[in-house]
């Protein structure tokens, strides 16, 4: 197998207490050649010396003197970056062991994709977890252009991509100017032009985070109202927009903020 090497970027903010497993994840990769660029976003914990207890060469850290956020953060690994491929990976998600192997296969076996990514299984307690993508969604609906389909719902879980550089180089940087769903947009932005390979198997865990950014209700409601402003021409012309906005309330009703809600969404309807 060909390898081609990859840049992983790894953003991260006041995560002392669990990076390193994380970090031990990608270094534990069957797939070898490729450099973890370990963006601090100006953490004040312990963060830095849990990475310089961390020996290895390929990795390469870097912290901001303030907290920046995390699109910030993913942008600067991603113009550092020196690999053909980027991959993306969250502080405390944790890759299987041959995560990168595969999808540098499914890359090599069709040199007409341009990301790839996999199933992510979300621990929720002991007893139970959830995968994503939804499974119900048929395999040929996961490949190939699939914007359409992501116009419906987020299928794509951020720490399981890997995406041909130049790609990112033509879609532009990723959105700071998003409270959360940065990762959405972004996602869409690449689908819109560039077509996927799906590896049909869990290659990432992960823990629902208290202090994750999309665990905020409030932020979480606004990004979606903003993404559906953004993509509102392509949301109409699918026939979707109804169906966002139905989820967007519903959602809102859910957490108590419905009134607010119905407000800034009767602002993307004008």
């Amino acid at each position: 197998m060909e390898k081609r090497k990859v840049s992983v970027i790894l953003p991260t903010y006041n995560r002392a207490y669990i990076i390193k497993n994380s970090i031990r994840s990608i270094l534990d990769q069957t797939y070898k050649d490729y450099e973890l660029i370990i963006v601090d976003d100006g953490s004040i914990d312990e963060t830095e010396n849990v990475i310089n207890e961390i020996n290895d060469d390929r990795i390469i850290y870097h912290k901001f003197v303030t907290n920046s956020g995390v699109c910030a953060a993913r942008n600067y690994g991603i113009k550092v970056s020196k690999g053909e491929y980027i991959a993306f990976q969250d502080s405390d998600d944790m890759w299987v062991a041959d995560k990168l192997e595969r999808q540098m296969k499914l890359f090599e076996l069709n040199e007409q994709l341009d990301f790839v990514y996999s199933k992510l299984r979300y621990k929720i307690d002991d007893t139970h977890s959830m995968i994503l993508p939804d499974e119900r969604i048929s395999y040929d609906n996961k490949i190939g252009n699939i914007y359409n389909q992501l116009l419906w719902d987020n299928l794509i879980p951020f720490s399981s991509l890997v995406v041909k550089k130049n790609c990112l180089n033509a879609v532009g940087k990723m959105d700071n100017s998003f409270s959360a769903l940065e990762d959405y947009d972004f996602v869409l932005r690449i689908a819109k032009n560039y077509k996927a390979g799906f590896v049909d198997g869990v290659l990432v865990d992960a823990a629902i985070s208290s202090d994750g950014i999309s665990s905020n209700s409030y932020n979480y409601l606004v990004s979606s109202c903003k993404l559906l402003g953004k993509y509102k021409n392509d949301y109409i012309k699918t026939g979707m927009f109804n169906h966002r906005v139905e989820i967007i309330l519903q959602d809102a009703q859910k957490v108590g903020i419905y009134e607010q809600i119905l407000k800034m969404l009767e602002l993307v309807l004008v």
